[in-house]
């Protein structure tokens, strides 16, 4: 390699780990902000959230890396040009071609790396970064009273998981009569039409694969229209998949409504 190459891909070289390190920098506090409504509010650790950044990096890698070759081509021979570099390469009798040369076969390198990264790394991140989302998506640590009472249980892989997203060692029994249970909730018998009610703190939440169940205390809410509750019965208001609010009456979860401990 001739001196001049030498320094020409010295040059490249510096400017591109400059650049690559700034955009990436941005790249990856837009991603952070993009998902800022999944990651804030859910206790989440900083082990937690630096996995999370990790996943992403492959993805921003080949999205980064075309805007750094072109910055940093611009700022390498834009100095050339501004301190007259290239005059005197072309006093000497050096083309442009040629003293872009080690540069191209550089960038080539690049592309094939590149090619590699989005065939076999991205798809594998991407994988983990999309199960990693939905997992942290679903903790809702700083949104309920009764943490004990609220977990997550997945039937296909079957794992249950605390409120704070960690896996917990079960009873199958038990948890096959919780399901049993939890499929022959009936609430849509017990809403009532002429009821409406804020949105308040959930007591408890339950999550069986897709489903989503949260319950609420009564007065926990404000109510829109005043009613006065005669009833005798222990009631409390519950939604289903983020449905409509529903009056319920307290005895209808008493095999639902349980600890994680009662499963273990």
């Amino acid at each position: 390699m001739r001196i001049l190459d030498r320094y020409i891909l010295t040059r490249f070289v510096y400017n591109f780990l400059s650049a690559f390190v700034i955009l990436m920098f941005i790249f990856i506090f837009q991603s952070i902000w993009l998902y800022i409504d999944n990651l804030a509010g859910k206790g989440l650790d900083l082990f937690i959230i630096g996995k999370f950044i990790f996943y992403l990096l492959p993805n921003l890698t080949e999205k980064v890396l075309p805007l750094t070759v072109l910055l940093s081509s611009i700022l390498t021979f834009g100095t050339f040009a501004e301190h007259y570099e290239f005059a005197a390469m072309k006093a000497s009798g050096i083309s442009l071609q040629r003293s872009m040369r080690t540069l191209i076969v550089l960038v080539s390198i690049l592309g094939l790396i590149t090619f590699y990264f989005a065939d076999r790394i991205i798809p594998a991140a991407e994988l983990k970064s999309y199960s990693l989302k939905k997992n942290i998506a679903k903790v809702k640590l700083n949104h309920i009273q009764q943490t004990e009472k609220s977990f997550r249980l997945t039937t296909n892989s079957m794992t249950l998981f605390n409120n704070s997203g960690n896996e917990v060692i079960f009873n199958q029994e038990k948890v096959l009569q919780f399901l049993n249970a939890f499929k022959l909730l009936n609430c849509e018998s017990f809403k009532d039409e002429k009821e409406k009610i804020e949105f308040a703190i959930p007591l408890h939440e339950l999550i069986v694969n897709n489903d989503t169940l949260r319950t609420y205390s009564i007065g926990n809410g404000k109510l829109i229209k005043d009613k006065e509750d005669n009833s005798t019965v222990k009631r409390m208001h519950a939604t289903l998949n983020n449905g409509e609010l529903m009056l319920i009456q307290d005895y209808v979860f008493n095999k639902v409504l349980i600890t994680i401990d009662q499963l273990q």
